[in-house]
């Protein structure tokens, strides 16, 4: 294949940083084109001045622009890169803070609970619009999608277009640092594997070579001396208390599975649980407002974009975890890799889950694009929960397509989050008319 034309839509976020580090550390995809779109032509002209200046000063070769218009930036793409929120910052704060007026309570609010319908009514079709330009300009390029709530989105992709769109989270890296400490084992030698859906899979194994040290993990975790490794970032100690009942860890830390379950007001009465999704989330539990860390974090994360595009100062080149460039890389290069985790429709991958869900699993990737690996059967009360969320989110996206406010209010009777109808009610009609009146819904 040759050198790509890679389109990045959503440039003014935090990933174009993360995006073009990891071109360091993949180091293959030089020569290639990297168009960078963003609405605000601000934040465009900033990202493309960031990256150049980057390039420039490492002596790279990489074809850089920029447009307001993802149009004419899909024309003719190999791949398509999705890290976008709808609405800005007046967005989120109603998908933050109407639910908790209505007794709704949520920490990350992006995947579960009211603020993850909001989120999905600003997000959903904005994407499924892309994927129809890319049906229309280039019907054969991968999608890969990190906009939240990525489960949602994902299956609206597949439902009405004929887009390949791969969901990419990097939820299980800190699964995989936790598990590094608690058994004092370096984390490029763990094999972790996990499955379910994002932001609550289930590890069904931890090996170093041949060994299996789930047993040692699970001494671990009730090994007293541990427990301040299991109250840092994301936390740990809910997820704790849920293996205990269900004997398979789930991953992705409290911050994001504490709201797949009822119980999320109660584990708040806990001092130690609440200090874990109040420091780690993005709500102030005594307030009810959003956090405002989280506004003061994103001026700091945009001055810095703007010191480096104005060349005051250097981009710091931070490799990640993040998957898209090893995708990019193994798809054009035909280098074969394994990846953690990616999210692709089900298709048997997953006994026991709808074949057109969207399920997160280990994958592997090469000049015949991502593909999803079969980890086995999921236990039947785990299964129970994900097709609980899995219908969850087929009315969201079903709602939202056709803007049916009743199927939305469905989707809501089956998140654990709302406490009554009425609420689930109030969610979705303030939430249309305040969102109505920052952008057009659709």
């Amino acid at each position: 294949m040759d050198m790509p034309k890679i389109v990045l839509i959503g440039a003014g976020s935090w990933f174009t940083l993360s995006f073009i580090s990891d071109l360091f550390r993949v180091g293959d995809l030089w020569g290639s084109e990297l168009v960078l779109v963003d609405i605000d032509p601000e934040k465009a002209k900033i990202a493309e001045r960031m990256v150049t200046n980057t390039i420039k000063e490492h002596k790279v070769d990489l074809k850089v622009t920029s447009t307001t218009d993802r149009r004419e930036a899909l024309d003719g793409a190999d791949f398509v890169i999705i890290s976008i929120r709808v609405g800005g910052t007046k967005a989120r704060r109603i998908q933050m803070e109407l639910p908790l007026k209505y007794g709704a309570y949520q920490c990350i609010s992006d995947t579960v609970g009211g603020g993850a319908l909001l989120k999905g009514l600003c997000e959903i079709p904005e994407i499924v619009n892309i994927a129809r330009d890319m049906e229309d300009l280039c019907p054969k390029a991968l999608m890969m999608n990190l906009t939240n709530p990525l489960t949602a989105v994902c299956m609206a992709v597949n439902k009405i277009t004929k887009i390949r769109v791969v969901g990419l989270c990097h939820g299980l890296v800190s699964f995989i640092r936790l598990a590094s400490k608690l058994l004092n084992v370096s984390e490029e030698m763990l094999t972790v594997l996990a499955s379910g859906i994002n932001h609550l899979t289930w590890v069904t194994d931890i090996r170093v070579g041949m060994e299996n040290l789930y047993p040692e993990f699970e001494r671990a975790l009730y090994d007293p001396k541990n427990e301040k490794i299991l109250m840092e970032y994301p936390g740990y100690l809910i997820s704790r208390e849920i293996y205990e009942v269900f004997k398979l860890f789930p991953a992705q830390g409290d911050r994001h599975v504490s709201e797949f379950f009822r119980f999320f007001k109660e584990w708040l009465k806990n001092p130690k649980y609440r200090k874990i999704l109040q420091d780690y989330g993005h709500i102030d539990f005594d307030t009810l407002k959003e956090k405002e860390e989280d506004f003061i974090e994103n001026e700091r994360r945009w001055q810095y974009f703007k010191a480096v595009a104005e060349g005051k100062e250097k981009l710091r080149i931070v490799p990640t975890h993040e998957l898209a460039v090893d995708i990019i890389s193994s798809i054009v290069n035909a280098k074969t890799r394994t990846l953690y985790a990616v999210n692709v429709p089900n298709e048997g991958l997953i006994p026991g889950l709808p074949e057109d869900a969207v399920v997160e699993v280990p994958g592997i990737v090469g000049s015949y694009g991502v593909k999803g690996i079969n980890v086995g059967k999921l236990p039947d009360a785990i299964l129970g929960i994900l097709n609980l969320h899995i219908t969850r989110y087929k009315l969201m996206v079903e709602g939202v397509l056709n803007m049916d406010k009743e199927l939305m209010v469905q989707a809501l009777m089956l998140d654990p989050l709302i406490p009554s109808i009425e609420a689930a009610r109030r969610i979705v009609e303030d939430g249309i008319r305040e969102l109505s009146s920052i952008i057009k819904l659709t």
